[in-house]
This record gives C-alpha cells, sequence and structure tokens, in this order.
C-alpha cells in the first residue's frame, strides 16, 4: 500500500478501566468536571501528524459517539495544512480548544492567575522562562489569537527579571560579583614552567 492510499491510522480510545487508585475519587475532588482527552501523534509513514479523541467523545456531539468513528482521527485545519507548510504543534493545541472548549475563548493560552507565581522560587524561574520564549512564538505567529497573549507575556517577563536577582544574589549588583578582577590574574610570566615552550 502506497503513502498516498493508505488509510490514516487508527488509535483505540480509551476503554481501560480506571486504576483503583482513582475510583474512589470524585470530579470535585481533582477540580475536573467532564472532559474531552485528545491524542496528538504523528507516523514517519504518514508524514503528517494525527489527532484522536481518547476519551469524552459524547461531549462532542452524535457524530463522535458512532462506533465506526470512534477511533479515526479527528480532521483539523492545522493537520490538513501541514502538507503545505510546517505546523507547530501548538497551532494544532490551539485549534482543539478553540473549536471544543465552550465558550471558544479568544486566547487558547490564557493562563490562570498563580499558575508560575505559586511555584517554588526556582521551578518558577525556569517555568517562566519557558513560557516567556513560548508565548513570544505565539505573539509572533500572526494568528488570530497572537495579540491576546501580549498581557501574559509580559507577566512572565516581569515576573522572571524581578525574581531572578532573589535566585542569584551575586547577579543583583556589580559590586558583589564573585568573578576576579583584570589585575589579579597572573600575566604569562606567572604560568608554570611546565607550560612554557622549551629552549631550542
Amino acid at each position: 500500500m502506497s503513502q498516498s492510499s493508505a488509510l490514516p491510522p487508527a488509535s483505540p480510545c480509551n476503554r481501560e478501566k480506571e486504576s483503583p487508585r482513582w475510583e474512589d475519587l470524585k470530579p470535585s475532588d481533582i477540580g475536573l468536571g467532564q472532559k474531552v482527552v485528545f491524542l496528538i501523534g504523528g507516523y514517519a509513514h504518514y508524514n503528517c501528524p494525527y489527532v484522536w479523541v481518547r476519551e469524552g467523545h459524547s461531549l462532542l456531539g452524535p457524530a463522535f459517539e458512532h462506533a465506526d468513528a470512534m477511533d479515526v482521527p479527528v480532521r483539523l485545519n492545522t493537520t490538513q495544512a501541514w502538507r503545505n507548510r510546517a505546523v507547530a504543534v501548538w497551532e494544532i493545541v490551539a485549534e482543539l480548544v478553540v473549536a471544543y472548549a465552550s465558550p471558544s475563548p479568544s486566547n487558547p493560552f490564557e493562563m490562570r492567575p498563580g499558575a508560575v507565581e505559586d511555584l517554588p522560587l526556582m521551578d518558577a524561574l525556569l517555568a517562566s522562562a519557558g513560557l516567556a520564549a513560548f508565548l513570544r512564538e505565539v505573539h509572533v505567529s500572526g494568528t488570530p489569537y497572537a495579540p491576546h497573549v501580549e498581557p501574559d507575556l509580559l507577566r512572565v517577563l516581569d515576573f522572571h527579571f524581578t525574581r531572578l536577582p532573589k535566585a542569584a544574589p551575586e547577579l543583583a549588583s556589580p559590586s558583589s560579583s564573585r568573578m576576579p578582577s583584570v589585575g589579579s590574574v597572573g600575566s604569562f610570566s606567572d604560568s608554570p614552567a611546565s607550560l612554557r615552550t622549551p629552549r631550542r
């Protein structure tokens, strides 16, 4: 079977029994109600990504509940565009959020308050740096929701550079730097004899 005529790969939806560890938990106990779980994956054979619904088919409408459709990849604009241009994974995530969240958000990557601030300092610095890089990529992407990520981008940048001196006190002021001054570094004449070029 050639690549062009190959059928899209099936990915079995989540039919496994819940772990006993989670059976006694109520949705309110973990802050989750009804949910839809998607799986994003790719195969070199098909040369493009696919998205499947792993859980929560009934929340997406009757078309997703049919037995023949439960394991079929979801058709998305971003996965179709993959054949013509480079598509970032976050574009696929954004399309899923905008298409299936209710109400549809103007910013699919909106951060909840305290998402970074509530973390331990070093974890918060790493998270804010990574988020700043990611949100900047979204902000300059030209997508319809790109302008809406700017407030969160500015917030994580401000947080990162405000807290960074607390994690690295030696960088807070030049006077407290531990780097040796130029005058304290030995000259070439002070180098060990073993490093000198022998005379001939």
